[in-house]
C-alpha cells in the first residue's frame, strides 16, 4: 500500500512531471524535432603543398577556405590535416606518417565528394591525395593555374624580402650591382627555391630579368652564406618569417 506522498510521485510520473518533497510538479517535456534540412552540401578536401615553409603554406590553404564559404555556399571546404600540421611536427617521419594515415581514412571513409588541388605545384603529398581519389572513385578538380599561382607566390617573396631588408621591389629588381641589393636578391632566390624545389631556374630567370646561370650561381651563393655568414642568416630568417 502507497502512502499519500508516494501515491502523488508515481502520479505525477505517469503524467510528465516529477513531484518534489513539498514543490510543485517539474514538467518534463520531450525535445522538439530537428528540423530536416533539405541542402545539399559537397564536401570539398582542398589539397595544397604544406611542406617547406609550412606556416606560409597553411596560410594559403585558409585563405582558399574563406574564399569558398564565402563564395560557394553549397561547398563544404575540408581542410583536416591543419590540426595535425599543428599537433604534429611535419619534419618528423613518424609525425608526417601519421598525418598521412589520418588523410587516407577521411578519403576511405566516403565523407568526401571532390578533391581540388591548389597551390603552384603538385607535392608528394598532393599526388598521394589524387591517388586516394581515384581509387575511391573521387571527382578531382584541378585549380592550380600555374602562371596566376607562381606569380602571386613570387609577390609574397619578394615583399617580405622588401621588408627584411628595407629596399623597395623595384629596387632588388633593377640591375643596380650594389651589394645590399644583390645580397637582397640572394635572399629572395634562395627563399624561393627552399619553398618550391621544384623552381625552374630558367622561369625564375624570366621573374628577375636575367640569365639562368645567375639564378644558379646566386642560389649557390645563398647557400654557401647561409653557413658562414650569421648577419646574412639573420635577414634571411626574418624574411621567412613573414611569409
Amino acid at each position: 500500500m502507497l502512502d499519500r506522498g508516494a501515491r502523488q510521485k508515481a502520479k505525477g510520473a505517469k503524467n510528465g512531471s516529477i513531484m518534489r518533497n513539498n514543490t510543485k510538479p517539474i514538467q518534463i517535456t520531450r525535445p522538439a524535432r530537428r528540423r530536416k534540412i533539405n541542402i545539399k552540401m559537397k564536401i570539398a578536401y582542398i589539397a595544397h603543398p604544406i611542406s617547406g615553409n609550412v606556416h606560409y603554406n597553411i596560410r594559403q590553404v585558409v585563405k582558399k577556405v574563406g574564399e569558398i564559404n564565402k563564395n560557394e555556399p553549397e561547398v563544404v571546404p575540408f581542410a583536416p590535416y591543419i590540426v595535425d600540421c599543428m599537433a604534429l611536427d611535419d619534419n618528423k617521419p613518424e609525425d608526417r606518417q601519421r598525418g598521412f594515415k589520418n588523410n587516407y581514412h577521411y578519403f576511405e571513409s566516403g565523407m568526401i565528394n571532390e578533391l581540388r588541388l591548389y597551390g603552384n605545384f603538385i607535392s608528394k603529398g598532393m599526388a598521394d591525395e589524387i591517388e586516394w581519389a581515384a581509387k575511391f572513385g573521387i571527382e578531382i578538380k584541378n585549380f592550380i593555374t600555374e602562371s596566376e599561382a607562381e606569380n602571386t607566390f613570387f609577390t609574397d617573396i619578394l615583399n617580405a624580402v622588401s621588408k627584411a631588408t628595407r629596399i623597395t621591389p623595384v629596387e632588388i629588381l633593377s640591375k643596380s650591382r650594389r651589394r645590399e641589393l644583390v645580397m637582397a636578391r640572394q635572399i629572395l632566390i634562395g627563399i624561393y627555391y627552399e619553398m618550391n624545389r621544384n623552381t625552374s631556374c630558367v622561369e625564375l630567370a624570366k621573374k628577375l630579368d636575367c640569365d639562368h646561370s645567375t639564378v644558379l650561381y646566386n642560389k649557390n651563393t645563398c647557400s654557401n652564406l647561409l653557413f658562414s655568414d650569421k648577419a646574412f642568416k639573420a635577414l634571411y630568417n626574418v624574411a621567412l618569417s613573414l611569409l
